[in-house]
This record gives structure tokens, C-alpha cells and sequence, in this order.
């Protein structure tokens, strides 16, 4: 027998009306007073309708229409899938039915805008706020990209060469294929740090977050950090524009924007309140490792988040030291450990080790270290560093790496297990730490529900474990326990003999370490074969 739901059910979601459309008075004051406990009650004796409400309730009654306001800045563990955008033409509807909702609705509308770096975006970027002044206080997240290949001229000429000529041929089987040289544009025309950050001052006096976008190219032409143009169109130098607003720092391409120690120092100080930042290098550099590294050893003092993004330097293979950074240079764990001490979140992707905790260690033991404010670890393990050096023909040392990062191998999972063990130990003097996630991440994995990881949330603990791993977790959490403990990787034997794992449809709440001895058997009875 199906049962009606009641009226109270079906209609709570709906706010009283009386016949007019107005809200009903007599049942919704006395519901907003509960709400709002700061109105007066001289806020309710007018005649009520939705334009007389103050703003804060209009800014909670579109919140509660047209879903959250969009976050400005990334929630750690948050995917992004889950951000769902703002509806932007109901919206624009909404400012032209109601006059008095038009600041709110532009304040969602450009909460985060995107220009493109380049002289023609920069130009309509620029003409467009200064025409609307009061648009550009609406923006907290402003974001710039800048075109791998550069820009054109605003006239639409090439500044490398004569305009662009191709021409298209169909062919018998009906494909349209160009011909003829392609002369694309270079990044010559691409303005400078200084331009850009000259506009966030000037036009921006609102943003807190700043993102800058240099594209994932391998060999392009580096931004120019400094350099700027005067009166007489001649190459002058000068210092980045301060920008005092700024909290959080977004740099994507990190390689095309900063290739030395001295232009990340001078983009440090022109944010001298930065609280937050986030580094993307896409590829692996020379000089890319080494601005990381002198980052880590000269942390900044006011920063209190760090999301560092290092998969370019730690490939599948595992050999980066050995063909991309010569002479080697020492993994950062102990530097990112020593700077971890004062974040409060720290997100890292990368190649790894357990040094990181044990640097993390011995800086809380320091004398008047205090009390560490960190209360989340999230770190994606491409890699785990190995310590053996040899010298090679040249009489320097050399990282050699002979072991490949994958399931299969338990030189890597030896490693990862000890990583997750020092993770555990760091909780002894990490008190504030509510949230750790270790987890190794490969895409081209023939078993990718097998891959190790390892997370404590509150109370409760999911993946990799082993007696060690338990024993530490009774003593850094006593409160904290496994959601379960099995062995998570099932052998499948036919007559006798090892053939395969079990197959898995969803990844299992818990991992025992050793059972990836079953697929390193595996994979040398395949190799065998």
C-alpha cells in the first residue's frame, strides 16, 4: 500500500505566499527571525515583499534558488567534477527582472573570469573595465593564460614573418587536407609579468586569488619577467607591481614562467601577503628542479598552504635523475620536510621518500618549535626515491635507479611501505593532523584497483597495512582503527598453480602488504612466458 505524503512534506520547500505573490508576513517573519537573529525587528514592520528584505537575505534566498555560490579557492580532497558551475543565463534573466539583484548576480557572474594573455586579449581586457569600473571590483579569482605559440599582432600580421599561407585540397575520399608551410606565430608578442601584474593593480583592487597559466609546451620562448616598454618603445627594466590583495597564487606552467631562482624571488616579493600557492611543472628541467629546491630551502614565511605538482620530474620509468638532471641533485624531502612544519595544508605530487617525515620530525623536536598548524598531508606518490649513488666515468656521483615504479615491484612497495610508516610516526608530534592520504596513482596499470594507498580520516583508516603499520597506528592514534583488515589481493590458482588475482570491481577497503608478492610472481611467470 503506497502512503501520501503529507503537506508538510510535499510543501517545505516552498516558501508562504499569500494570492499577490508576495511572501506571507504572518508565517515568514517570525520563520526569518529564527534565521537571522541580528534583523530588528523595525526591519519586519514594513510591508514585506521580496525588495524589501535586507541584502544579506536576498544574497541567502538566490543561494538557496540557484545553489551555492560558487568557492573561490580549491577544497582539499575536492575533485572537479564536483564544482559545479554557476547557471549563468538564468541569472542574467533574473538581473533584468529585478533591478535591486543586479550587483549580487554580477558579483556571480564574475566571481573568476579567464583572459587570454596576449595583446588583443590584454587590449578588450583593459578597455572593457575601464569603460566598467565597477565590474572589476565583483572579480576574486583572476585568471591569465598565455598562448604556447604566442600572438599575432592586433593588425593580424605575423611578427616572425609574412602572413600565414595554406591551401586546402579535397581529396578523391572526401578529406579536407591543407597544404603548404605554416608559419605559426612565436611568443615575442606575449607581454611581460610586469603588464600583467600592472593590470591585476590597476583593474582587479578586489582579487585575493591570482592564477597564471604558461602552457604545457616543452621548448617555448620564457616569459619575460621584468622587461616592459617606455614612451619611446625602448626596452627599459623594472621591478614586478606589488600586489598587496593578493592570498593565493596560482602558476600552471611553471617552466615557461619561472626558469631561475632570481624570477621566482622577484615574483615573491611583488606578493608580499601570499598565503596560498600552487606549482605545476609539467616537465622535467634543470632549472626547474633547482628553483624548487632553493623554494624549499628559502620556504616563505607567510605561507601557509602548498600545492606542488612535480609528476615532469618523476616519469613512469623512474630515471629522471639519470638522463634529465646532470649532475644529480639530491631529492627535496628534507627541505620539503623542514618547510611543512608551518603549513597548514600540504598537498604534493610527485617523486617522494621518507625523508620528508623524518625531516618533519626532527624540526617539531627542535627546541621553541612549538606546536606544528598542520592539519592536512595529501601526497600522490609517482616515485619513491632510492639512495644508492655511484660514480660514474667522470668521477660524479649518479642516482641509479634499476627498479620501475608499478605494483609489481617490491623494491617499490618496500618503499612505499616505509613511507606510509613514517607518515604514521610523524602523527606523534603532528597533533592537529585530522586528514593523511598516501596513494600511488598509475594510469597504465593493468591492475589499477591494486594500486597501494593509504588514508586516515578522523577516526577511521582505509588501504595499505601490515603489523608495523597497525602497531604505529595504535600509538600516534589509539582512537583510530582499520575499517577492515583483509588481504585485498586474492590469488586464483588452477591446478596448483599460480594463473592470476581475482578480479575486483571496486577498490578494497584494505590492502595487506605483503600479498604484493602474488603479483610480482605474477608478472615474472608472464615474463618467463
Amino acid at each position: 500500500m503506497r502512503l501520501k505524503r503529507s503537506r508538510l512534506c510535499r510543501r517545505r520547500h516552498h516558501l508562504p505566499r499569500c494570492p499577490s505573490g508576495r511572501l506571507r508576513s504572518s508565517t515568514f517573519i517570525p520563520f526569518l527571525a529564527l534565521l537571522f537573529p541580528f534583523l530588528t525587528m523595525d526591519s519586519f514592520r514594513m510591508p514585506v515583499g521580496i525588495e524589501r528584505l535586507p541584502p544579506e537575505l536576498q544574497q541567502t534566498i538566490l543561494d538557496l534558488v540557484f545553489n551555492k555560490k560558487p568557492p573561490v579557492r580549491r577544497v582539499p580532497g575536492e575533485t572537479p567534477r564536483s564544482r559545479v558551475p554557476q547557471p549563468r543565463e538564468p541569472l542574467l534573466i533574473l538581473a533584468r527582472v529585478r533591478p535591486q539583484w543586479r550587483a549580487i548576480i554580477q558579483g556571480r557572474l564574475y566571481c573568476h573570469i579567464r583572459i587570454e594573455a596576449s595583446a588583443a586579449g590584454l587590449s578588450e581586457c583593459k578597455e572593457w573595465f575601464t569603460e566598467h569600473p565597477h565590474l572589476g571590483e565583483h572579480v576574486k579569482h583572476i585568471e591569465f593564460w598565455l598562448p604556447i605559440w604566442g600572438a599575432l599582432n592586433p593588425d593580424g600580421r605575423d611578427p616572425a614573418g609574412p602572413p600565414r599561407k595554406m591551401t586546402a585540397i579535397m581529396t578523391s575520399d572526401g578529406v579536407l587536407r591543407f597544404t603548404g608551410r605554416v608559419k605559426y606565430p612565436n611568443a615575442q608578442c606575449n607581454p611581460s609579468l610586469n603588464e600583467i601584474f600592472r593590470i591585476v593593480k590597476r583593474l582587479f583592487p578586489s582579487a585575493d586569488t591570482f592564477t597564471i597559466d604558461g602552457g604545457e609546451k616543452h621548448q617555448t620562448r620564457p616569459v619575460e619577467t621584468m622587461f616592459d616598454l617606455d614612451s619611446s618603445d625602448r626596452a627599459i627594466l623594472l621591478p614586478l607591481t606589488k600586489l598587496d590583495q593578493i592570498g593565493t597564487f596560482v602558476m600552471r606552467g611553471a617552466w615557461n614562467l619561472v626558469r631561475n631562482w632570481g624570477t621566482w624571488r622577484e615574483i615573491e616579493e611583488a606578493l608580499p601577503n601570499m598565503t596560498e600557492f600552487h606549482c605545476v611543472y609539467a616537465h622535467a628541467h634543470n632549472g626547474g628542479y633547482m628553483t624548487t629546491s632553493c623554494l624549499a630551502a628559502n620556504f616563505p614565511v607567510k605561507l601557509e598552504h602548498l600545492n606542488l605538482t612535480l609528476e615532469g620530474f618523476s616519469d613512469k620509468r623512474d630515471n629522471i635523475h639519470n638522463h634529465v638532471l646532470k649532475p644529480i641533485l639530491m631529492p627535496i624531502c628534507e627541505s620539503l620536510g623542514v618547510a611543512a612544519f608551518q603549513l597548514e595544508t600540504l598537498t604534493l605530487t610527485g617523486r617522494f621518500c621518507f625523508d620528508l617525515f623524518r625531516s618533519l620530525i626532527c624540526q617539531a623536536r627542535r627546541v621553541n618549535a612549538g606546536i606544528s598548524p598542520l592539519r592536512s598531508i595529501d601526497i600522490t606518490v609517482k616515485g619513491c626515491c632510492l639512495h644508492e649513488l655511484v660514480l660514474d666515468e667522470y668521477g660524479n656521483h649518479r642516482l641509479v635507479t634499476h627498479q620501475l615504479a608499478g605494483v609489481n615491484n617490491m623494491q617499490f612497495i618496500r618503499e612505499f611501505h616505509s613511507l606510509v610508516c613514517e607518515g604514521l610516526r610523524a602523527l606523534r608530534v603532528l597533533p592537529n593532523v585530522k586528514y593523511l592520504r598516501i596513494r600511488f596513482i598509475d594510469m597504465d596499470s593493468q591492475l589499477p584497483l591494486q594500486n597501494p594507498y593509504f588514508e586516515l580520516k578522523g577516526d577511521r583508516c582505509t588501504g595499505l597495512w601490515s603489523d608495523p603499520i597497525t602497531e604505529e597506528l595504535a600509538i600516534c592514534r589509539p582512537w583510530a582503527s582499520f575499517v577492515e583488515l583483509s588481504d585485498g589481493i586474492e590469488p586464483l590458482y588452477e591446478n596448483g598453480a599460480l594463473v592470476d588475482v581475482q578480479p575486483l570491481r571496486f577498490r578494497p577497503l584494505s590492502i595487506r602488504a605483503r600479498q604484493y608478492t602474488i603479483l610480482e610472481k605474477l608478472d615474472r611467470l608472464h615474463s618467463e612466458q
